[in-house]
């Protein structure tokens, strides 16, 4: 299975280079855009007390909303077929509880199955690995110096940002 199927989000990768002005934040947005070839949409920058903060870090809303909703569905439902499955090979092992209980057992075994593929779902829909950089740039702006967010849509776009960030002599924190 693509694991890129279970995300409505265009740009899954979230990369963040902290500067400590506002001019050197432009700068290196502007080069993100010129040498990394990254539209305006792609690259924002966020100043301290920045009303559109949220927004900036997550530009897309509804791609969000695809994302909790496909991987809720696609999860729960391999969830209940790896519920079937283990209800079979008990079956097949001739599991008392099964044995004398099979309508109880199958529903049991099809229900939990769901319930786990579903919280693996919430899981993977909150984006654990955008937390490190949520929070280094919340650090950042709190300590009154600015960064610079890209969301590349592809490895090289990932690869080049990452290596323009660096040169840029930046702290980078990214996610996966």
């Amino acid at each position: 299975m693509n694991v890129s199927m279970l995300f409505g989000e265009r740009a899954l990768t979230k990369l963040a280079g902290v500067c400590d002005t506002p001019d050197r934040a432009n700068a290196v947005a502007q080069r993100l855009q010129r040498d990394g070839h990254l539209s305006q949409e792609q690259v924002q920058v966020v100043f301290p007390n920045d009303p559109k903060f949220s927004l900036k870090l997550e530009p897309e809303p509804r791609g969000m909303v695809k994302t909790a909703a496909r991987t809720h569905l696609i999860l729960g439902g391999l969830g209940m077929v790896v519920g079937l499955l283990a209800y079979g090979l008990m079956w097949l092992l001739h599991v008392d509880f099964v044995i004398l209980s099979p309508v109880a057992s199958f529903l049991a075994a099809i229900i939990l199955g769901l319930v786990f593929g579903m919280l693996l779902g919430g899981l993977v829909a909150i984006r654990p690995d955008h937390t490190v950089v949520v929070e280094t740039v919340r650090k950042a702006v709190d300590t009154g110096k600015c960064a610079v967010i890209a969301h590349p849509k592809s490895e090289k776009e990932r690869a080049d940002t990452t290596r323009i960030l660096k040169e840029a002599g930046v702290e980078v924190v990214g996610s996966y």
